[in-house]
């Protein structure tokens, strides 16, 4: 199966790494892990990583983000979220996480 993308009507694989512009934000929210410690998690329900939910004392890690990373990335490659959830409770994510992912990890 391959995966087509078009910028500006060009079919992706006509464009070259030298015609792309590529662009990081990290929407205010960035911050540095070895300087600060970052509890609360301003992540979208749909796409916060469990942990930050069942583990709240503790402060979240690198992993929060790529698990934030690799969401926003399926959803702009699938062009759907991994996980359904427009209005969706604490509770109704973490059954969409066991539901895609299978149970959770005890600890």
């Amino acid at each position: 199966m391959a995966i087509r993308f078009h910028l500006l009507g060009e079919a992706s694989e006509r464009i070259t790494l030298s015609d792309t512009r590529i662009v990081l934000t990290d929407f205010g929210k960035a911050i540095s892990h070895s300087k600060e410690q970052k509890y609360k998690s301003c992540i979208p329900s749909i796409i916060r990583p469990p942990e930050a939910r069942f583990e709240p004392n503790k402060p979240l890690s690198f992993s929060t983000y790529i698990w934030t990373l690799a969401c926003t990335i399926w959803s702009i490659i699938i062009q759907r979220p991994l996980f359904e959830g427009f209005l969706a409770t604490e509770d109704d994510m973490t059954c969409e996480h066991v539901d895609t992912l299978g149970v959770l990890p005890l600890e």
